[in-house]
């Protein structure tokens, strides 16, 4: 390939088990620079690659965000591990890198979400600081936050809070009923229908997050709730959904809170729930984020307004004009 018209289309980055970065990209076969940094608007090089697919990058602070361009000169495609690894949060990720329908890419680095913030470390504090945080959006009911008060996440950063109620937001005490006795067990039925009573019960409360999203200053933003797959996990599904991206990617992004926070927490519980006689399945879809749990929560959603941006642009009170607002900002 001519490195004068080579043009990537395609960055996968992995994070390795020491903390550095393996890096891919598509097409291959040409000289690229491999640049690194914090944000994508902060990347710095770091390698250049002569013919090659792939680089090893070593671990660095602040390293998070890969950009891969043509040496002979072209456009820097970003990519990242989607996950950012702090110690207190486990399923902190960026919502960026999917591909709309249209063919634009959703930014990284502007939206991200999370768990619960109340276990952050100092160096977790820094690396959040490192991305720039302008809002921080708490879906958390004032219970929750009672309980669990978020540890401040840098200087100038706003917060709002869109308390967001239901089964979702007493997993703590759903998981005490059924260690008593008291609850034999939360199945995908359970679930779906708390997912149907979020969806129809705090429809404004979804509209006025992706509306602020749109506002001058937000971005970037991160909105999370306590363990980042119910209330965070819709708001993400329409997020997504309503930026284009098609729905089994979404599917596949709700899930990757099984991966991030389920599989642990499902392993922390078992030897509390064999004590009495519990099968820790019977939990599943409470801790988990189940496919078929969103997938009929999202169905229910078409079903009854046509597309999400129905659903949004009625019940949730978004302008039409703010759904065009968030697309700029966020696809390019």
């Amino acid at each position: 390939m001519d490195d004068r018209t080579a043009l990537i289309e395609t960055v996968r980055v992995e994070r390795r088990p020491d903390g550095g970065l393996r890096v891919r990209w598509e097409p291959s076969g040409f000289d690229v620079v491999v640049t690194v940094g914090p944000t994508p608007d902060r990347l710095t090089p770091a390698r250049y690659v002569s013919g090659g697919s792939s680089a090893e990058l070593e671990a660095r602070p602040g390293g998070h965000y890969v950009g891969v361009a043509p040496a002979a000169g072209g456009a820097v495609v970003i990519g990242a591990d989607r996950r950012l690894p702090l110690e207190g949060a486990t399923n902190f990720r960026d919502v960026g890198g999917y591909r709309s329908t249209d063919g634009r890419t959703v930014r990284w680095g502007r939206v991200f979400r999370s768990d619960a913030l109340h276990l952050l470390t100092d160096d977790d504090v820094a690396a959040l600081r490192d991305l720039g945080l302008a809002t921080v959006f708490d879906l958390r009911r004032d219970v929750e936050r009672e309980r669990s008060p978020s540890v401040a996440h840098g200087e100038g950063v706003r917060t709002e809070v869109l308390a967001i109620g239901g089964a979702a937001s007493q997993h703590p005490e759903l998981v005490d009923q059924i260690l008593a006795g008291e609850l034999a067990a939360v199945d995908d039925a359970y679930m779906v229908n708390e997912y149907l009573k979020m969806v129809d019960d705090h429809a404004a409360d979804f509209g006025r997050l992706l509306s602020a999203l749109a506002e001058p200053g937000a971005l970037p933003a991160l909105f999370h709730c306590t363990a980042g797959k119910d209330r965070t996990g819709v708001a993400a599904a329409l997020l997504l959904l309503v930026l284009g991206v098609d729905l089994e990617t979404v599917l596949d992004d709700y899930e990757l809170s099984s991966e991030y926070r389920g599989r642990k927490r499902m392993a922390e519980l078992a030897p509390a729930l064999a004590e009495v006689g519990v099968d820790v399945e019977a939990v599943r879809s409470l801790l988990s984020a189940r496919r078929p749990v969103m997938e009929a929560t999202l169905a229910h959603v078409v079903g009854e307004f046509t597309t999400v941006e129905r659903y949004l642009v009625g019940p949730a009170g978004m302008d039409p004009a703010t759904v065009e607002e968030l697309r700029d900002l966020l696809l390019i």
